[in-house]
């Protein structure tokens, strides 16, 4: 064998050999701790401490300050504390909210845990570490860990969930990936709660396990409540991930304003047929919205927006400021409500200007979405200018009114906006109304609408889906039982609250 041919087949087997031998793994060194970074001496130097963190007491008196923002209120905080063999500190920490207010000190006597707090509302925290004896030096080194734990856990099944009082911002954490957890709360009947839960997918079940809807985490959700009970919340991560969470359930509030035909008492609030007076159906209380007196306005409330806060009244009145005013005019009030009412009036809507002139054609129920859209019904029959010809209204139907200008002159168009036709109602006379998505209706007497009798009282609450010019399905809004023998004749559904 030639010298060439001899390489050849040494270089072809130690090929061979290394491709037959198993790799071998290569293990990279720890990372090294991060180390603090000097000067932090006060909380406005401090360190981020997210996981661990190197450091030293390097000078005699000298403290180091930390910064914990990652975890919220709620949740239960470790410290741990490690020193290398030879370290001489005496450690003592201590923990102060976002404000620098103390929360809790202790000793390292035991390490490595030194501390576990509870953690208060709030989502930044201060850490200061420091020698007991004041001591410092190159040898005074140290490690700080921070781990938080979740109170609530084990909740992972409806039989171990944790209990909740609505109304109040429950914190926890979803920990390790997959993992879930179970609320309970108790409701009563017929109410609904507004959801303030973000980056977190939460299942509503009923107190058999029954899956009764989903509430993603893109935007607010309402959860309403038909039957009293127990009711449990799941709480899981929108994606596979691990972190904390908070959310909320408050009861919802949807406050409605009325007028009466008379005056009286209610909840321990007199009012006279001019005044408004608001109802929260959460709390069951009644409270002065608007003081006719206040304002030098005489005769009976007929029908008004409290939103945009247009007036109609009975009662033809000169008012100062504004001018002689009749039951076909609406004026606005501009100022501050209550029992105290204080502020200027102004005429928005001319009627006879734009066609209602006649007692028939007395505004009697009125909504408005802006002082440019009005909604509206007569007490009776009215004749109206159209783009062609006259349109023609009955006292059940809603008329919109375009309105193009105000002062000194009102113009604008009609439209028929909702055909009280289509209810079937014979004489009976539309005397409350709003749209608020859906139609609000109260009549002067009682009627039947979908099979239902609803009360001379009573809103009725028209379900629209489709298009704004029908009903599709009929509610009680509101139990007219609840006023006793006033009659309503003029409402406002207000803008809901979160108690």
């Amino acid at each position: 064998m030639t010298p060439h041919r001899w390489l050849s087949a040494v270089l072809m087997l130690l090929f061979a050999a290394a491709l037959a031998a198993p790799a071998q793994r290569v293990t990279a060194a720890p990372l090294p701790l991060a180390p603090e970074e000097e000067p932090n001496d006060s909380a406005w130097e401090a360190n981020h401490l997210a996981g661990r963190r190197q450091g030293r007491i390097g000078v005699p008196g000298d403290v180091d300050y930390y910064i914990i923002n990652d975890w919220p209120g709620g949740l239960d905080l470790t410290v741990s504390l490690t020193r290398p063999a030879g370290s001489p500190l005496q450690a003592r920490l201590t923990l102060y909210d976002i404000n620098e207010t103390l929360l809790t000190t202790a000793r390292c006597d035991h390490p490595p845990v030194c501390l576990t707090y509870r953690l208060p509302e709030g989502y930044a925290y201060y850490l200061r570490v420091e020698d007991v004896n004041g001591n410092g030096g190159n040898a005074y080194e140290y490690a700080v860990d921070v781990t938080v734990t979740d109170p609530n856990e084990p909740n992972d099944f409806l039989s171990q969930a944790t209990p909740y009082t609505v109304g109040e911002t429950m914190t926890g954490l979803l920990d390790p990936v997959g993992d879930v957890d179970f609320y309970s709360f108790w409701s009563e009947a017929g109410v609904e709660y507004d959801l303030d839960a973000y980056y977190m997918y939460i299942s509503l079940f009923d107190a058999d396990g029954n899956w009764l809807g989903d509430y993603p985490p893109y935007w607010d959700a309402i959860i309403p409540i038909d039957d009293a009970g127990t009711y449990y919340l799941r709480v899981q991560a929108d994606y596979d991930s691990v972190g904390s969470y908070d959310f909320s359930l408050r009861p919802i509030d949807r406050p409605l304003a009325l007028s009466f035909d008379r005056a009286g008492t209610l909840g321990g609030v007199a009012f006279t047929p001019g005044d408004i007076v608001a109802y929260s159906p959460l709390h069951d209380t009644w409270s002065m919205y608007f003081d006719a007196s206040d304002m030098g306005l005489r005769g009976n409330l007929t029908a008004f927006d409290a939103n945009n806060f247009m007036l109609v009244y009975a009662t033809p009145q000169r008012i100062p400021g504004v001018g002689q005013v009749t039951p076909q005019d609406v004026i606005q009030f501009y100022g501050e409500t209550g029992p105290d009412t204080s502020g200027y009036l102004e005429l928005i809507f001319d009627g006879s200007d734009v066609g209602l002139s006649a007692k028939s054609e007395s505004i009697d129920a009125l909504s408005a979405s802006s002082s440019s859209r009005l909604l509206m019904s007569t007490t009776g029959s009215a004749r109206l200018p159209y783009i062609v010809g006259q349109l023609l209204a009955q006292r059940d139907d809603v008329l919109e009114f375009i309105v193009h200008n105000t002062w000194p002159e009102t113009s604008g168009y009609w439209w028929s906006a909702f055909d009280g036709a289509q209810l079937h109602l014979g004489k009976a006379n539309l005397i409350g109304l709003d749209f608020a998505g859906d139609w609000y209706f109260v009549f002067d007497r009682p009627v039947t609408l979908g099979g239902v009798a609803y009360g001379r009282n009573d809103i009725i609450r028209c379900h629209v889906t489709d298009t704004p010019e029908r009903c599709d399905d009929f509610s009680e809004a509101f139990d007219g039982a609840l006023v006793g023998s006033y009659r309503i004749d003029a409402i406002s559904i207000l803008p809901a609250e979160t108690d």
